[in-house]
């Protein structure tokens, strides 16, 4: 698992400028869902985990808001460009990032996705318990990577426990559930990518119900007809 921390970065060649924070690559996708920004701003500066950074957009926004961020890619090339966008802001310090796939264990899967470019989505773990439309799916590039689960991640690496969770990880949603009892008994909100015609959407349901969370809002996202952000909150 390849881990980098903020304070350590240099400055990169700036490409693009966007409110305070400066990015050496960007993609228009996922920048674009205001849903999750809105979650992040109504929450006050704590222990703020991204799973599925991809390129960092909400990783460095959350940052910018005093937030102390960990942030967790499984593909080795937005992890990449994660590093150099956060490498190219000196100045947010409290950012933690983590080359790794979030599942329900510890153990090696097949990384699939379509493309091997930097800012490429749709990158999906191979798990019997997958949780995903199959139209996500591609074999075009396969690659075998490290998964783990987030509880034991934090364990491990002696990481405090997430006050606020974004959860958009193409379909291991339900395995990240399934292995993290700890990070969910501890967490106070979380906002999750789901899919209500997936195979396990009601398994999840089950889990974050049956740790106190309950549903305050619901966000369609952009251009995805049965894709939605959902924000679950405790109490």
């Amino acid at each position: 698992m390849k881990v980098f921390t903020s304070d350590s970065q240099q400055k990169n060649k700036i490409k693009m400028q966007s409110k305070s924070i400066e990015w050496v690559h960007t993609s228009s996708e996922h920048s674009n869902e205001d849903s999750i920004k809105e979650y992040i701003d109504q929450n006050p500066p704590g222990i703020f985990y991204d799973l599925g950074a991809n390129l960092g957009w909400f990783s460095l926004y959350a940052g910018t808001l005093g937030h102390q961020v960990y942030a967790f890619e499984v593909d080795e090339a937005n992890f990449s460009g994660l590093k150099d966008n956060l490498g190219a802001n000196p100045q947010l310090t409290r950012i933690n990032i983590f080359n790794i796939g979030i599942a329900d264990k510890k153990r090696r899967v097949k990384l699939r996705c379509n493309n091997t470019e930097i800012g490429g989505h749709h990158k999906t773990l191979e798990l019997e318990n997958f949780n995903a439309v199959s139209g996500i799916i591609s074999y075009k590039h396969v690659t075998e990577i490290e998964v783990d689960s987030l509880d034991n991640i934090i364990e491990e690496n002696g990481l405090p426990s997430p006050d606020y969770l974004k959860v958009d990880i193409d379909g291991s949603e339900y395995a990240f559930l399934l292995g993290s009892p700890n990070v969910l008994s501890k967490c106070k909100s979380m906002v999750i990518e789901l899919c209500p015609s997936t195979d396990f959407y009601n398994e999840c349901l089950q889990i974050l119900e049956g740790h106190g969370f309950k549903l305050s809002k619901t966000y369609p996202i952009p251009g995805w007809e049965d894709g939605f952000n959902y924000v679950y909150e405790k109490g």
